[in-house]
């Protein structure tokens, strides 16, 4: 899902772009400026969460064992 999101971050520039150009092109103003910071605060907010998503804490270089049951009680996974 992070992927995608990059996707979106990295392909939202030009897709405004051609947008407003298609616009100009048939007449019309183009995007409004309340249109226009409406995408720029849906942008922020994007890349804030992918800054904030990547920033989450991970799991130290090893090995990862699994959760599974000792004595009848469940263990969670970890790495050693």
């Amino acid at each position: 899902m992070i992927r995608l999101a990059e996707l979106a971050v990295f392909l939202a520039p030009l897709t405004a772009l051609v947008l407003w150009r298609v616009a100009i092109a048939r007449g019309l103003d183009g995007p409004t400026p309340r249109h226009l910071l409406t995408i720029l605060a849906a942008l922020f907010v994007l890349g804030a969460g992918l800054i904030i998503f990547s920033e989450e804490e991970h799991l130290p270089p090893g090995r990862y064992i699994p959760a599974h049951t000792e004595n009848g009680r469940i263990v969670p996974g970890h790495a050693e």
